[in-house]
């Protein structure tokens, strides 16, 4: 609809309302009244609910949903400007918790969400539409579903991946501080100058071998840890490993360090403070060094100019993204991203699990019937060899808005799903064999930092704020965990996520709770002190 085609005019009682064509946006009579009787159909709100109001063009809906339920969040989205009708200002209505988008553009739209609801509000999320606005603005009304379908997805995801892997991340951290898995000081990347070529597992790396292997010396080479088995076949050592994730499984992976070859600059295993730990025996351990970061809201985070903070993606891709934008000054490839299974193929061949697919099969059981309910329990669909899961589409969306962005590009393989800004691998033919006429060389700069320096510096701020947490009286708790992202600074950030970690529900916050929670980690940290005193 055009902005001309909107009538504004004053209702019965004085009010304003609205008319588009031929959809009355609001009563004639009473559009408050209206609003109030809308509200009061709705369900019980808690605290932590989140309501978004898709259509509300006046917040009329926002009002009278918030007088009904003060406690509630509310997001209410207009496809008009300044249509507000409210004896409170923006500033006033977000102190209250009720949170104003207005725009036709939704450019904005998802930063405005990503900024307003926080991971645990998929708990108690609710979306209600005013059906006038809807059906007045239908293309609008379409395009901020899509967008809020997308953000519920991804609060879904990682709601449950902190549910599933929160203690984990919390033992991870703990055994990474007590045990010597990180043997000797940490090396840390500083900054890389030249091209920067990361690879990632998917069914067409391998169709970038013969061209990463033509010119090797040419580029610095960034490995997930799934990528190493077929890397190390095709005869390629990466200068950088990546290694982020934190379940067991992962750390298979890395048992393929042990083949790399001795190299004048050994690599550098790069590893997350709540990742995995992963340890060899000294003389396998000997051809790689390690190197570590730490999730910027992580309870484990620390103000230290040494340390490289990552923010929490979720995928060890999105680490790399994050840690190379940071200190690369060239041009960023990824290769192997292809967000995608090629048929019931999953990775590139060789990958460290093929043995666990192959191992066993028989005739009634063979390798293909393995494969094929392996996609269905992973949710692979799609028609023809292409076939994406609910896991590659959130991770397609990352990648999406920031690919062709300061020199990131990703190379695409005849796996690859299309995302913008993808390149050919032509291009990257082109590219390094420009470096190559030219002679540049790889040169990246590393430091080390003494681990026993950091350990006892990240100790004790963890310590601290468990003491903090301790000290909050139920009421303030619940006044944490109810900001919205927005309104958190970055050490309440990582109070929540400290209170992810301890297991608490959020259905039964008090601090009698806490404290029960916090014993077993208490004791955990003695351990830790009685190791490294």
């Amino acid at each position: 609809m055009n902005q001309s085609a909107l009538r504004l005019f004053r209702s019965k009682n004085g009010a304003l309302t609205a008319q588009i064509e031929n959809y009355l946006i609001h009563s004639k009579y009473d559009p408050l009244r209206e609003a109030y009787q809308f509200a009061e159909r709705l369900a019980p709100c808690s605290l932590f609910s989140w309501i978004i109001i898709i259509g509300d063009l006046f917040a009329y809906l926002a009002t009278a949903i918030h007088e009904k339920f003060p406690q509630a969040h509310i997001i209410s989205l207009s496809p008009e400007r300044g249509l507000v009708q409210s004896s409170f200002s923006l500033d006033e209505m977000i102190q209250k918790g009720v949170y104003r988008w207005e725009d036709k553009n939704l450019a904005t739209l998802q930063l405005f969400l990503d900024d307003c609801i926080p991971d645990h509000a998929v708990q108690d999320l609710r979306v209600l539409h005013w059906n006038p606005v809807l059906r007045a603005y239908p293309g609008w009304s379409k395009e901020v579903i899509r967008v809020i379908t997308e953000r519920a997805d991804l609060l879904s995801a990682n709601y449950t991946t902190s549910r599933v892997f929160a203690r984990r991340w919390l033992k991870n951290g703990l055994a990474h501080l007590a045990f010597d898995y990180m043997q000797g000081p940490l090396h840390m990347i500083t900054s890389i100058h030249g091209p920067t070529i990361v690879a990632a597992s998917g069914p067409g790396l391998s169709e970038f071998f013969p061209l990463l292997a033509r010119y090797r010396d040419f580029y610095f080479l960034c490995a997930l840890p799934s990528s190493l088995k077929a890397l190390h076949e095709a005869g390629l050592s990466p200068d950088l490993i990546m290694h982020a994730d934190a379940g067991y499984w992962a750390t298979l992976h890395l048992h393929n360090l042990s083949h790399l070859h001795e190299e004048k600059q050994k690599p550098i295993l790069f590893s997350s403070l709540t990742s995995a730990p992963f340890h060899q025996r000294q003389e396998k351990n000997e051809r790689y060094v390690h190197g570590m970061f730490i999730e910027e809201d992580s309870p484990f985070a620390i103000e230290s100019p040494s340390l490289i903070h990552l923010p929490a993606r979720g995928t060890v891709a999105a680490n790399a993204f994050d840690l190379l934008n940071q200190i690369a000054t060239g041009p960023i490839f990824f290769a192997g991203l292809d967000l995608a299974a090629s048929d019931l193929r999953f990775h590139v061949k060789p990958h460290t699990f093929d043995s666990r697919i192959t191992s066993g099969t028989y005739r009634y059981e063979p390798e293909l019937h393995r494969r094929f309910i392996r996609s269905l329990e992973q949710g692979f669909s799609g028609s023809g060899l292409r076939k994406s899961s609910n896991a590659l589409s959130l991770y397609a969306r990352f990648f999406s808005n920031r690919t062709d962005v300061k020199g990131i590009s990703r190379i695409t393989s005849s796996c690859s799903i299309s995302l913008p800004g993808d390149k050919e691998i032509t291009f990257l033919e082109r590219f390094l064999a420009h470096e190559v006429s030219g002679q540049r060389s790889i040169v990246y700069k590393t430091k080390t930092i003494d681990l026993d320096i950091i350990r006892t510096t990240v100790l004790n701020n963890f310590q601290n704020r468990l003491n903090t947490m301790k000290q909050l009286q139920d009421q303030e708790l619940r006044t944490l965990l109810s900001l919205a992202p927005s309104k958190r600074s970055i050490e309440e950030h990582r109070l929540i996520n400290l209170f992810t970690m301890i297991d608490c529900d959020l259905h039964d916050v008090s601090k009698a709770r806490i404290r029960k929670a916090i014993e077993p980690i208490e004791e955990m940290i003695e351990h830790v002190k009685k190791h490294h005193p």
